[in-house]
């Protein structure tokens, strides 16, 4: 009698090419507001400012460029059905997500004691509250991303949100009047607008929404408001005034 032969694994089915490509033109679309939003402030500095950057920010804003990179050259090989790559390029986030979590709360209260406030008509001890709770959320995001790298479909979810949070602070230094007038509301609106936008489609193609789109999507709508509110209370002042 023959030995019965254990079945090999079935390969992974690559993505449809239709989301991949809205995948990648997502992520186009991320790297380039973010591009936008701070080209006068860093990328094309030397055209706007005469004064250098100190080190940790220019630090910051490589290694924040350098995980959009990534993340557009991970969309790329995945649109180009390069699943191998793409997972072996996928082990630079383990070390690109804390970098960028650390580096993001260190130039957060730098900003703080630099007295630097994007948005007018509150103090740096309350404007401290949103780049901070926008790192950390990208951090929960990212990091149950990669946690979740062999689950595909909750994967490359939770790492689209990830990089659609980043957005906020982009956004924030965009040179539009209506910016500076609208404030908070409009920033968070736009990427929430975004946000929305990416979970409903995938809600209708799919006819259910996905559980990574559901509470991923939450904290990416209502984390940013809730970080206005914690801003507000007596605890976040405390805290800040220990940090300053």
């Amino acid at each position: 009698m023959s030995a019965i032969q254990p079945s090999a694994p079935p390969l992974a089915r690559p993505l449809p090419r239709t989301r991949s490509r809205l995948a990648l033109s997502i992520a186009v679309l991320v790297a380039l507001l973010v591009v936008i939003g701070f080209a006068r402030t860093f990328y094309l500095r030397p055209l706007y400012f005469d004064t250098a950057l100190p080190l940790l920010a220019i630090v910051h804003g490589l290694v924040m460029s350098a995980w959009l990179l990534l993340f557009v050259a991970q969309a790329w090989l995945v649109q180009a059905h390069r699943v191998k790559l793409h997972r072996r390029l996928g082990l630079s986030s383990v070390v690109m997500v804390p970098l960028v979590v650390g580096l993001g709360l260190a130039m957060a209260v730098h900003g703080m004691r630099a007295g630097h406030i994007p948005v007018p008509g509150i103090t740096p001890q309350q404007f401290l509250a949103i780049p901070f709770c926008n790192i950390i959320i990208f951090g929960v995001l990212a990091t149950s991303g990669l946690l979740a790298r062999r689950r595909s479909e909750v994967h490359r979810r939770l790492m689209l949100l990830a990089a659609l949070v980043l957005l906020s602070p982009a956004v924030a230094r965009m040179p539009v009047d209506a910016i500076k007038l609208y404030g908070p509301p409009l920033i968070f609106g736009v990427t929430g607008l975004l946000v929305l936008a990416v979970v409903v489609r995938d809600t209708v193609v799919h006819r259910r929404l996905h559980p990574a789109f559901g509470w991923g999507g939450a904290l990416a709508v209502f984390g940013m408001p809730m970080a206005l509110v914690l801003s507000q209370t007596p605890g976040w002042t405390a805290f800040a005034d220990l940090l300053m």
